[in-house]
């Protein structure tokens, strides 16, 4: 029976397709801002297609676009611009979630929206899994205080924030963001070389400066300066009174 290999391109086509809509709907809820949601998620894929021969082999390529992303829109320098909103679907629940830390809503959020396993939430968010089930028990608690809201219970109320359809939040296409990795490569790969000629012209002009250095002067001309060491002056003679012996 003949195996049908997809292309790389289809591949991450399909990878895309099926991951970016919720992984934005994700990002929204664990940043609270919209755009930079989209920023996040379209940096990861972008990523991907950078990395494919790695992500195609993976175990699971989507976790690893989902940990890109989420590093993305986590990163510690945008942690302080957070800026809640409350326009969405359960907005108590969205309010709520927000206002947990970053650790506890990143725990809850990957095993109870999400629906990983406890080692995969501890994976994923770098944690012992003794310190994911603390936060993950700690935000729970923490939000159905915040957000009791009625039944379902909170993983169900999750589960649907996340299966918000937020299609119209994606506004490229695949081939699009693949063109975007491909120009960054082209961009590292000349600033590399770039890089790579001015460090060797540098060593160059150092070492031809450094051999300059050490070379021993040469006498000028007329100077009377022998070039061989300890050689005794002889005595000038002028023209006519040389006679032999």
């Amino acid at each position: 029976m003949q195996t049908f290999v997809s292309s790389p391109e289809a591949a991450f086509d399909a990878l895309y397709y099926r991951s970016a809509s919720s992984l934005i709907r994700q990002l929204d809820l664990l940043t609270g801002r919209p755009r930079l949601a989209r920023r996040a998620v379209r940096r990861a894929f972008v990523l991907a297609w950078e990395r494919w021969p790695e992500v195609a082999v993976a175990p699971d390529p989507a976790a690893w676009v989902r940990a890109a992303a989420y590093a993305e829109g986590l990163a510690p320098w945008r942690r302080n611009r957070r800026k809640a909103s409350a326009r969405r679907h359960d907005a108590e629940l969205r309010t709520a979630l927000l206002r947990l830390p970053r650790s506890y809503r990143q725990a809850v959020l990957l095993y109870d929206g999400v629906g990983l396993d406890l080692p995969e939430t501890a994976a994923e968010s770098q944690a012992s899994t003794p310190a994911a089930a603390g936060r993950i028990t700690r935000g729970r608690a923490a939000l159905t205080e915040a957000a009791p809201g009625p039944e379902p219970g909170l993983p169900a109320r999750l589960a649907a924030l996340l299966a918000v359809d937020c299609a119209a939040m994606v506004p490229w296409a695949p081939p699009a963001v693949r063109r975007r990795s491909e120009r960054r490569t082209r961009r590292l790969t000349a600033g590399a070389l770039a890089l790579t000629a001015a460090v060797a012209a540098a060593t160059l002009y150092a070492a031809t400066t450094e051999a300059e250095r050490r070379m021993p002067a040469v006498p000028e001309a007329g100077t009377g300066a022998s070039t061989d060491a300890g050689a005794p002056d002889l005595p000038k003679v002028r023209r006519g009174e040389f006679s032999p012996q």
